[in-house]
């Protein structure tokens, strides 16, 4: 049985969801923005997704290094 992805409410102590976003659009235009390498503009409508944006890059950065072996 497949497990359940469901995203965190939080990340990083910051709320991902917003009166425009759910938590789910907010890490799914994340991903889709680092692939099509778009923009986002650093308004507060644009916050939930810029902070899962963020984390999704930290957390590649990471797993990168360790898959290269620079622990």
């Amino acid at each position: 049985m497949p497990s359940k992805r469901t995203p965190p409410p939080f990340l990083r102590r910051r709320k991902i969801s917003n009166e425009f976003y759910t938590r789910h659009d907010s890490i799914s235009l994340a991903e889709d923005s680092l692939v099509l390498k778009v923009v986002f503009p650093e308004t507060v409508a644009y916050e939930p997704v810029l902070v899962a944006k963020k984390c999704l890059e930290d957390k590649s950065k990471n797993e990168n290094d360790h898959a290269m072996g620079n622990d």
